[in-house]
């Protein structure tokens, strides 16, 4: 039977700016299907939903999110939409495995693995001369240094072997040589190219590379021999970099890109001065603005985009009518008096000229040579559709030099949020919290603000440490402005009870000392007694109390709060920040050691006094894959690393995305027609669906190996994006795809069975705004909800919080899809039911959750429940089409209508589900 063609529809794809027509195609259920199954009349399904609970309700978690709703360009979420704000120090931070060693000149030296020294041709000879540096290894039991196995692809082949590891044994904490030293005058760090660009480099020989490679040495202070695969760490933390300390091909700028662009005169940060106010809590930094000879100094930071360009979906807008405050710290010095005026405009040296897309949004104040606290408020004028890039403007006007700190552009509801250190921006806030369960307890939230190089101090604080970013030319910035402090704050306001409030999943970096995890133990969970404990003995819990405003613990405030020391380590380097302890671009290797490393650490963090072992829980990262081997112990990065963690690990964490995946090599699809459709309804059953069942084999195994680890999912949701695209029909059809109605109704039945596998915390990747993986398009731009983020809250609105029950499924359509599936999953065939069905419930509800998977066919549920007699039938539903999408509008929402329970007789109710469509139908006595 053919699929009757719908309306022709117009999709406009709006993170291009064009649009792309929806080809319509004659379906038949082979056409990816097998074919063979003929298909006749509208399906009859029987829906059994049984009193046998599968997992109550409190061995499962609502499912949460990523981050907290921002777009690339603009960050509402920290309460301050100014990038750099406090223009605190950066912190550099690296991690590598030794691959070689020796000793010369009476020093001891460590040849680095992967990019070496060098780092791809952004390090040179003296970048790290003088940093701190640590030192790790692997041991077994009885301390002693780990084997080798032979690994063919990899430096001078082999690679340790930690199948035996036991423990991280701290070699020592050092120095590389200063520059200086006898022997040494460009101190240890040796990283000479030979090359002035990167071009130069490709062009010579892998000989002479090699050789090249064996001079990149580091020398450190330490009497202690390294060994291969050992771990070393380098640090150092700077207020302004000196471009010197990088190679020559970052120097592509005069200026250091430091989030502000300096249109006129010139500007650097410096060292906090002395007298700064302890009101004004400045930090480590301020920035020193020098004029030029016009007596000028003019500093723009980027942040709005008109809603018509292209690139719309990464910028943000004012927000049309609000009020804002636009505020700094500022004073004079070598002078009396000058200017300091506010405002808006594009990035030129008459800027404030401009004003904000033609609105004039300015003020100016009288400066002296003492700290003051200067600022005004503004209304939002209309959200322009046409214009460039623009952002706030400061221009000073006078003699000598300004100094400026804590420059803050934020929104308020009225005049007593503006001498708040923070305020929760409430669009933002509101659809987060919208999107978890009406009552009860709620998901996690995972967030990035600890996945940096920065000081632990800074990411506890208001403002975070800046971090050197590296490429054309030298940057200096925040990686996240929402810090700890901020983020805790938010989620405290999403219940009235540890209970009722989204659960903090707080990432931090591989690189974080001992010390630095101890001090987050102590912001989190320290008591404060001002007559016993003084800023001195408790400096982190005092913060905290300075922040909060009163002594209660963070720990005390949610159920639980989860630390997780890495993202995605299993890259092992390959990708920026994701680390690991493993071989550089070893994918999937090294999860032993980072086993060991959460071993290490989480006994470290439980030294502390304050430490909280009933609060403050430990996941460790995983990846897609696990197997069993022979003799029934389960492999995978996240059950290597959960079983060397040796009970460390409260949880361990599996991604449950469906749909292409980049980092596996799935392609994409690269038209947008009924046939993708189809094949988008499909992305969780059968592949994903059998990819996921070997997790819960591994996970039972876990646990009957006396491990109480429980199975979470850091990230999730739909994917398909075109992320790696290779073509610009591959990146529409991606977007289209991964936010489609159809995508919606995958997840909807990928996420509860999932919870029906045995994962707890399941959290969306990711809550934002633009394209890809984000959520929402920008708010200019109508902050529209993708259907899978829908479906998540119509999941929390009615599955969540109840026991899981099992359902009995019969009739219906059942299609043999085993040649969709990659060869190594084709052990036994797999027959997938066109409907998928879940439900949950108590004595006097259940909620019955129904996936049509067909998009040729509305299929007729009978639904049978152990309720006798209900009052109430409530359908839950999503609107449109499993075509559509609301990239352009809002096509599809979850809505919410009765059903006349009249209709359910002797414990049944029949309901037809439409082609392609998810629902939740609550019966309630």
């Amino acid at each position: 039977m053919c699929l009757k063609p719908h309306c022709q529809t117009i999709i406009a794809n709006t993170f291009t700016g064009v649009t792309i027509m929806f080809k319509y195609v004659q379906l038949t259920l082979g056409f990816i299907l097998l074919s063979a199954l003929g298909v006749h009349a509208v399906p009859s399904v029987d829906v059994k939903v049984t009193d046998e609970i599968l997992r109550a309700a409190d061995d499962y978690q609502p499912l949460g999110v990523n981050s907290f709703g921002d777009a690339g360009g603009i960050r509402q979420s920290a309460g301050n939409l100014i990038f750099n704000p406090g223009f605190e120090p950066a912190t550099m931070r690296n991690l590598y495995r030794v691959l070689a060693c020796g000793k010369e000149n009476g020093k001891y030296w460590v040849q680095l693995d992967g990019p070496g020294a060098s780092n791809h041709l952004l390090f040179t000879t003296g970048t790290y001369s003088g940093a701190a540096m640590r030192a790790y290894r692997f041991v077994d039991k009885q301390g002693k240094a780990l084997p080798f196995k032979k690994a063919t692809w990899t430096d001078y082949d082999k690679l340790l072997d930690a199948s035996a590891g036991h423990h991280v044994l701290p070699l020592f904490k050092g120095h590389v040589l200063t520059k200086g030293t006898p022997g040494f005058p460009d101190g240890g760090w040796l990283a000479d190219a030979k090359s002035d660009t990167y071009a130069g480099w490709a062009k010579l020989s892998k000989d002479e590379k090699n050789e090249l490679k064996k001079t990149w040495r580091v020398f450190y202070d330490a009497d202690v021999k390294l060994r291969m695969d050992d771990v070393v760490i380098f640090e150092q933390t700077m207020i302004w970099p000196d471009c010197e300390l990088f190679h020559v091909r970052t120097r592509g700028k005069e200026q250091i890109d430091f989030a502000w662009s300096v249109t006129r005169g010139s500007a650097r940060q410096i060292d906090a001065p002395t007298d700064t106010p302890d009101e004004m809590e400045a930090g480590k930094g301020v920035l020193l603005a020098t004029p030029d000879d016009g007596g000028v100094v003019e500093l723009w930071n980027k942040q709005f985009g008109a809603t018509g360009r292209p690139d719309a979906f990464y910028y943000g807008m004012l927000d049309e009518g609000n009020t804002y405050r636009f505020e700094a710290w500022a004073k004079v010095q070598d002078t009396d008096t000058g200017r300091l005026i506010f405002g808006f405009g594009e990035n030129r040296h008459d800027a404030i000229e401009q004003g904000y897309f033609g609105h004039k949004l300015e003020d100016a104040f009288k400066l002296d040579n003492t700290w003051q606290r200067v600022g005004y408020t503004f209304k939002a004028p209309s959200t322009p559709t046409q214009g460039g890039i623009y952002g706030a403007v400061l221009r000073y006007v006078g003699k000598g030099a300004l100094l400026l700190d804590n420059v803050k552009l934020f929104p308020i509801e009225d005049e007593s949020d503006i001498d708040k250190p923070f305020v929760i921006y409430k669009p933002l806030f509101d659809e987060m919290v919208n999107s978890q369960p009406t009552s009860g307890r709620k998901g996690a939230c995972r967030f990035w603000a600890g996945l940096t190089e920065g000081r632990m101090e800074a990411l506890c604080d208001w403002m975070p440490d800046n971090v050197i970013l590296l490429g054309s030319s030298v940057r200096m910035r925040p990686h996240h402005l929402t810090t700890i402090p901020k983020a805790l704050t938010i989620l405290e306001a999403t219940g009235d009870s540890a209970q009722t409030r989204m659960v903090p999943w707080i990432i931090l970096q591989v690189m974080h000392d001992e010390d630095e995890h101890r001090q987050l133990v102590e912001y989190l969970a320290a008591s404060y007694d001002p007559a016993v404990d003084t800023p001195q003995s408790k400096p982190m819990a005092y913060k905290r109390v300075k922040q909060r405003g009163h002594n209660r613990p963070w720990t005390e405030d949610f159920r639980e709060i989860i630390i997780e020391m890495g993202n995605e380590n299993w890259h092992n380097r390959a990708h920026t920040g994701w680390i690991g302890m493993g071989r550089y671009g070893h994918i999937n290797g090294g999860g032993a050691e980072y086993g060991l490393w959460n071993k290490y650490m989480a006994g470290e963090m439980a030294k502390s006094p304050y430490w909280d072992q009933d609060k403050i829980t430990i996941c460790i990262g995983g990846s897609y894959y696990t197997y069993i081997d022979g003799k029934g112990i389960p492999h995978g990065y996240g059950y290597d690393s959960t079983i060397k963690a040796d009970g460390a690990g409260d949880y361990h964490t599996h991604a449950t995305y469906i749909g292409p995946r980049w980092e596996t090599g799935e392609k994409s699809q690269s038209s947008i027609d009924d046939e993708g459709v189809q094949r988008t309804l499909y992305s969780y059953r059968p592949a994903i669906e059998r990819e996921w069942s070997r997790h819960v084999k591994s996970q039972k195994r876990l646990l009957e190996l006396g491990f109480k680890t429980q199975i979470t999912a850091y990230e999730g949701g739909p994917s398909g994006f075109g992320y790696r695209a290779k073509s610009k029909a591959e990146e529409e059809a991606g977007e289209y795809y991964g936010k489609s109605s159809a995508m919606g109704t995958a997840i909807f039945d990928a996420w509860i069975d999932a919870w029906e596998k045995g994962w707890t915390y399941q959290c969306y990747l990711e809550y934002g705004q633009g394209k890809w993986w984000r959520s929402h398009t920008s708010i200019p731009m109508g902050f529209r909800p993708s259907p899978g983020f829908l479906a998540q809250a119509m999941i929390n609105k009615t599955i969540a919080n109840y026991d899981l029950l099992k359902v009995e499924v019969s009739g219906g359509t059942k299609l043999d899809l085993t040649h969709i599936l990659n060869k190594r999953d084709r052990d036994e065939k797999a027959m997938v039911q066109t409907l998928a069905a879940h439900a949950s419930g108590s004595s006097d509800y259940v909620a019955v959750g129904l996936a049509n998977l067909s998009l040729q066919d509305d299929q007729h549920v009978n639904i049978t429940t152990p309720l006798s007699s209900v009052s109430q039938v409530t359908l839950y539903y999503l609107t449109g089409d499993p075509r559509d999408t609301n990239l352009q509008k809002l096509s599809v929402q979850l809505k919410s209508k009765a059903l006349d329970s009249a209709n359910y007789q002797n414990g049944r109710f029949t309901y037809t589900v439409k082609a392609g469509s998810a629902v939740s139908i609550v019966f309630q006595k």
